[in-house]
């Protein structure tokens, strides 16, 4: 299969450029929620982030694999998923440093720690820690994510 020319190659690069924005978006807005976001304002966050992960997941695989020889198939197939499970294990890594660091470096000490006490004050100003802290790691992977996203839509005008 060829790689996709002309008209139909530069839709497929702005949409999916598009997707990394609104992904950054989605997680961004994740970086709002508080403990008291009502669930469908948080579900409607969630939703723009899964937009944005359908606007560009399957083009960047498509892009990936429509880029080598059929007999490389294989090795497309394999390098596309081991890139999805290194991104996938990064945003984990940096969202829990982010967590963990912000968590006990305002109090929080460890989470279980923090919840089992009996106060029930103890317990509700461990969870406000907690969401806080969970923020702060949405908003570090939206800034990785939008600035990956602006590398990838520079390549992209790059290979015109």
């Amino acid at each position: 299969m060829q790689p996709p020319g002309g008209e139909a190659e530069q839709i497929a690069r702005t949409v999916a450029a598009s997707g990394l924005a609104v992904l950054a978006a989605g997680l961004g807005l994740l970086s709002l929620v508080d403990a008291a976001t009502p669930y469908p304002l948080y579900a409607a966050f969630l939703l723009v982030l899964s937009v944005g992960m359908g606007l560009c997941v399957p083009l960047l695989s498509v892009g990936i694999m429509s880029a080598l020889p059929p007999d490389r198939a294989g090795l497309g197939s394999g390098l596309n998923s081991a890139a999805r499970e290194i991104g996938s294990a990064l945003g984990a890594a940096v969202m829990g440093t982010v967590l963990t660091g912000r968590f006990a470096g305002r109090g929080g000490g460890t989470a279980a720690g923090a919840l089992a006490g009996g106060d029930a004050a103890a317990r509700a100003r461990a969870v406000e820690t907690f969401v806080d802290a969970m923020a702060a790691g949405f908003a570090v992977v939206a800034v990785v994510v939008a600035v990956v996203g602006l590398s990838a839509a520079a390549g992209f005008r790059d290979r015109k």
